[in-house]
């Protein structure tokens, strides 16, 4: 059974807006509580589901923000069908404000690969297996 992200942001509607764009994210599932806060959602990019809630100062206790806590010790890993489609993300994150930490390249395993991190302050690192293109 896979693993599904779940991650916290201050702004759920700048977060799937950002996602979307930058991503190309499928927001598949919103859902809000009964005073319009506690947004949780569900995207989907290529086959990996990532779940999404903003972030209410102290509930639940113990989960902020990446900015709240000041850092995040967690990177999402997303792994793509081809090196044009992590071409693709990375174009769109930078076009739509991610940090760029490194541009996707060869890496000595196999993979071609870089790392971002979102304006929420989420690590994202996209990639694709050079083996599986037939390189």
């Amino acid at each position: 059974m896979p693993v599904c992200s779940y991650i916290s942001v201050p702004d759920a509607p700048a977060a799937f807006s950002f996602y979307e764009a930058a991503f190309g994210a499928d927001v598949f599932h919103r859902g809000e509580g009964d005073d319009e806060k506690n947004v949780h959602a569900r995207f989907r990019i290529e086959d990996s589901v990532i779940m999404l809630y903003e972030h209410t100062p102290g509930e639940p206790p113990g989960i902020v923000t990446p900015d709240a806590a000041g850092m995040t010790t967690v990177t999402l890993r997303v792994l793509l069908e081809t090196r044009a489609a992590a071409d693709r993300v990375f174009d769109g994150a930078r076009a739509h404000g991610a940090k760029i930490g490194a541009s996707p390249e060869n890496a000595p395993r196999n993979e071609y690969y870089g790392r971002l991190t979102d304006p929420f302050g989420h690590a994202w690192a996209f990639g694709a297996l050079i083996e599986a293109q037939g390189e």
